[in-house]
């Protein structure tokens, strides 16, 4: 969203991942936003995460944008019900896929780039033992 406002229709709906909480102000956004289309008041979730200061733990891929696993779970959790299907067409690093896997929905993933469709497989490979 933060990027193709101009060619996406007006929605009630935005999520911002609010990411940058009392760090100092760099040249990266301060957030990132989401359009969607549901008929709800717009959300703010706040997860720091700025290189090595984040407030969660999780594992870095190898993927220049990963996105925090739980910006990732919050968002399927509230649009999603349980066995629905989830499509992440950039699915990058596999986040999507592994916030699927925990809150026991469906995905469908697509990655143009061998090298991070690798780095899916052995990141569900771990997440899965």
């Amino acid at each position: 969203g933060n990027y193709y406002l101009d060619y996406l229709s007006s929605t009630r709906c935005m999520l911002v991942w609010f990411k940058r909480d009392s760090l100092p102000i760099r040249s990266f956004a301060d957030c990132e936003i989401a359009w969607t289309s549901f008929n709800r008041n717009s959300m703010v979730f706040n997860c720091r995460w700025d290189g090595f200061i984040r407030d969660s733990k999780e594992k870095r891929w190898g993927h220049p944008t990963q996105k925090a696993l739980e910006v990732f779970k919050w968002c399927i959790n509230e649009f999603t019900n349980e066995n629905d299907i989830i499509l992440d067409p950039f699915v990058g690093s596999g986040t999507t896929a592994e916030a699927c896997e925990k809150l026991n929905r469906r995905w469908i993933a697509i990655e143009i780039d061998l090298e991070y469709c690798k780095i899916v497989k052995q990141r569900l490979m771990e997440v899965l033992k």
